[in-house]
């Protein structure tokens, strides 16, 4: 790699400073009791701009412990696509 001279680091220093900030994004994984609900939360989800896209699929079944017992549900996955800055 060829050495580069001050006034070609402070040009290239300059020019990315003039760039757009970097977003990070995130994907949020929730589930939800049945597909109508999982559709009804992705589409306010997307209506409303917190995600650019929400996927569904299911159903899944779930296995974990509630109330001191082992449960077992069918539910809904919902894979939100979003930007770290809209999670709150």
């Amino acid at each position: 790699m060829p050495d580069l001279h001050a006034d070609e680091i402070a040009a290239t220093a300059s020019s990315l400073a003039e760039q757009p900030p970097v977003k990070q994004f995130i994907q949020v994984v929730t589930t939800v009791a049945n597909a109508d609900e999982a559709q009804r939360l992705a589409r306010q989800l997307v209506e409303r701009r917190l995600a650019a896209c929400v996927q569904v699929t299911g159903p899944v079944t779930s296995t974990y412990w509630w109330q001191g017992a082992i449960e077992t549900a069918t539910e809904w996955r919902c894979t939100v696509k979003s930007r770290a800055d809209l999670y709150p």
